[in-house]
This record gives C-alpha cells, sequence and structure tokens, in this order.
C-alpha cells in the first residue's frame, strides 16, 4: 500500500508551468519570455520558502526549483532575444539609410 505524501505546493506547480510557457514565449520576439520568466522566477522563490517554512506538511520543492531557475533562464534568453531584434532592426534603418541611393 502507498502512503499519500505531503501535497504539492500550488505555487510550485504555477511556477514551472510559467516557466515552460514563457519558454514558448520566446517564439514572439522574447517578449513571453521577458514576461514570464521573472514571474517564475519569483513564484518559485516564494514557494520553496512556503515549503521549507511548513516543515513537511507541505511538498513540491523540486518543482518550486525547476520553474525558479527555469524561470530565470527563460527570462535571460528572453531579453537576449529582444537585445538582438533590436540590434538587427537597428542595423537594418542603418543600412537603409546610409545607402540610400538615387537611380536615374
Amino acid at each position: 500500500m502507498v502512503s499519500a505524501g505531503a501535497p504539492t505546493d500550488q505555487m510550485a506547480i504555477w511556477a514551472i508551468v510559467l516557466a515552460g510557457l514563457g519558454l514558448l514565449g520566446l517564439c514572439c520576439v522574447g517578449v513571453g519570455g521577458l514576461i514570464l520568466g521573472p514571474i517564475a522566477f519569483f513564484l518559485g522563490g516564494s514557494s520553496l520558502k512556503r515549503i521549507r517554512a511548513s516543515n513537511g506538511a507541505v511538498g513540491g520543492d523540486t518543482l518550486a526549483s525547476i520553474g525558479r531557475w527555469g524561470g530565470l533562464a527563460v527570462g535571460i534568453l528572453g531579453l537576449l532575444i529582444l537585445v538582438f531584434y533590436v540590434i538587427a532592426i537597428a542595423n537594418g534603418f542603418n543600412n537603409a539609410i546610409t545607402n540610400n541611393t538615387t537611380t536615374p
């Protein structure tokens, strides 16, 4: 017979869900990761504090840790992708201005 363990903290579940959605959101010019990554990071951290303060009454510390560090990674990737797009657009405008030649 398997005994039931401590219930998983809901914030830990949301942290990992938001980190996963942020990973999918990286496709949208990095904005999804930039928004959802920090939220997942802070939810995971808050969940870890709640789990440790519960003295075993609430579980899910692995999920909270994965959500926290996954959110950090997704947030950093989102920022890098957004910076890449901004630089690429700026270079495109710069090239369009400097290579503006008139044809006879």
